[in-house]
């Protein structure tokens, strides 16, 4: 086997077992692949923070020269939503049950 498919096997293997250690990455859906240093990571994670994590631990293996990101956010499971639809439920609860306030007119005296 040439070294640079070695090493790669080698990168690949030290990637995959790192991002298992990780505690703050769910790993289960993340396939790696390495040629030489360079890594790439392919798949669906739970949340943003779990794909800058699993790039942070690729990032921390010696051999690794460059990683690749094809990670995706894997959609809200039923029974959840998302900030963008919270968001609009609370903009739209404002608006439609703020108690209207009078508006006052300027009052002007003479002195």
């Amino acid at each position: 086997m040439p070294d640079n498919a070695h090493a790669g096997l080698k990168v690949q293997a030290s990637v995959a077992a790192e991002l298992d250690w990780d505690p703050q990455v769910d790993s289960r859906d993340i396939t790696v692949t390495a040629d030489g240093g360079a890594v790439v990571l392919r798949g669906t994670v739970g949340s943003l923070r779990q794909v800058r994590a699993a790039l942070d631990a690729a990032r921390r293996i010696c051999g690794v020269s460059s990683v690749s990101n094809y990670l995706t956010v894997r959609p809200v499971v039923s029974g959840h939503v998302e900030d963008r639809e919270i968001r609009t439920a609370v903009l739209h609860a404002r608006c439609s049950t703020a108690p209207s306030r009078p508006r006052l007119a300027p009052r002007w005296e003479a002195a």
